[in-house]
């Protein structure tokens, strides 16, 4: 028996606790093997483990059979089961997710299972009996003997009779079983099957993310179109885009370009010696320009401050930092540009 996930995780929305739906197919033998139950563990990339999970719904009637009859190559044939496991996570193992993310080569989340499957797997065979009519049987003049654990010992005939009120329509009922090799008819059994995904990074952080509830976030009120800057928001979109995979240079390239678009429209705006430009937005943007290079211009600032050794480097909280200062500048921008003439 083997397991795959069979399509991409998504979000519970009716779930209080953030919960993963994970959708799974596993191999099994029909008629031979039933599925009772599947339970096991979420793991990280790192093999910690996230939580428990179990099915979600399970709608599904499997029969046991016996074999050894003609009708073997059609009743047990390898079959697919499809079910959806659902895993309660909280925001100590999305952040531990998250952690890990960011440490992958592609910032893609690995999300491994662990399933128990608990299965109840048939040991029937048919005893290959046939009918022999009276009229073909010998007179018998003497006793027939059977040799058993304990001697010899006289047989018995057992006749067998149709009864169509137990029977049903047909003579269908002349099935006797037997267990394959040994006593045992059935047997429960537990199988550990391991098997793994990897999320897309995009798929993450557009489709999961936000529903799971990940992270913290500082919200800046923003119109689509900035007073005729369309490209203000794609700065800000792609720096965003940037810190999920953890480019930091691309946040801080991005932050700067937004950084000089706003200033070069608040000038054209307002004109270079204008109080608004000088002092209102002058005193919000001094700085910026340098801060939002630091990323930048790491190795020249190792090269030059030796002291500084491998301390010489940016931290996410600091592409967080600078990508929430440009929010706010946008924001300053865009209410300055529209209160223009009031």
């Amino acid at each position: 028996m083997s397991a795959i996930v069979s399509g991409e995780p998504s979000v519970l929305a009716e779930a209080v606790m953030p919960s993963l739906l994970i959708p799974v197919t596993l191999d099994f033998v029909n008629s031979r093997q039933a599925i009772l139950r599947i339970e096991g563990f979420l793991k990280s990339e790192d093999d910690k483990i996230l939580a428990s999970v179990h099915e979600f719904s399970k709608d599904l009637i499997m029969q046991l059979g016996a074999s050894d009859t003609s009708q073997d190559s059609n009743r047990f044939q390898n079959r697919k089961y499809s079910t959806t496991l659902i895993a309660e996570l909280n925001e100590r193992t999305l952040q531990h997710l998250e952690d890990v993310r960011k440490r992958n080569a592609l910032r893609n989340v690995v999300l491994k299972l662990t399933l128990l499957v608990n299965i109840l797997e048939s040991n029937v065979v048919i005893s290959h009996l046939w009918e022999i009519p009276p009229q073909n049987l010998p007179q018998m003049r003497q006793a027939l003997d059977v040799r058993t654990s304990r001697g010899v010992a006289p047989m018995s005939l057992i006749g067998y009779a149709y009864d169509p009120s137990y029977g049903g329509p047909d003579r269908t009922n002349l099935w006797i079983l037997s267990a394959n090799g040994g006593p045992d008819f059935m047997k429960v059994q537990t199988l550990k099957i391991e098997t793994s995904h990897s999320v897309k990074s995009s798929d993450w952080i557009q489709l999961l993310s936000p529903k799971l509830g990940l992270g913290k976030h500082v919200i800046v009120e923003l119109s689509m179109n900035v007073d005729g800057m369309p490209d203000a928001l794609e700065y800000l979109r792609k720096a965003e885009q940037a810190y999920m995979t953890w480019d930091s240079k691309s946040v801080f390239a991005h932050c700067r370009e937004l950084g000089t678009l706003l200033d070069n429209k608040i000038k054209q705006e307002y004109g270079k010696d204008s109080f608004a430009y000088s002092e209102r937005w002058g005193k919000a943007y001094a700085n910026f320009s340098t801060w939002a290079s630091l990323d930048l211009h790491i190795e020249d600032i190792r090269q030059k401050k030796t002291q500084f050794g491998d301390t010489a480097r940016v931290a996410d909280s600091d592409a967080e930092a600078i990508i929430n200062f440009s929010k706010a500048l946008l924001k300053l921008a865009s209410e300055m540009l529209k209160n223009r003439n009031k």
